[in-house]
């Protein structure tokens, strides 16, 4: 699973030690994560290779912060992702 469109935007990467960085690229889910996406009001598109599919969220104008909590394990969980 890839998600497009913070390419640019700070976060607070909040797996291990704490830290802001910048996303550079797409976001790829392969393991673990815990991040947050400040004053953002970027749409975003969900790749989902494994279905085969694009999901598109779009804002309503707003900057949000934009939690992505560790949704490789949570997702797992309730079966959203498939590993």
């Amino acid at each position: 699973m890839t998600i497009r469109g913070l390419e640019g935007c700070n976060y607070l990467d909040k797996v291990g030690e704490p830290a802001s960085r910048t996303q550079k690229d797409g976001i790829v889910i392969e393991s673990e994560v815990d991040r947050v996406y400040v004053n953002t009001s970027a749409d975003c598109i969900i790749e989902d290779r494994g279905l085969k599919r694009a999901i598109r969220h779009r804002q309503a104008g707003q900057q949000l912060n934009r939690g992505m909590e560790s949704m490789d394990r949570k997702s797992r969980q309730d079966g959203r992702l498939r590993p």
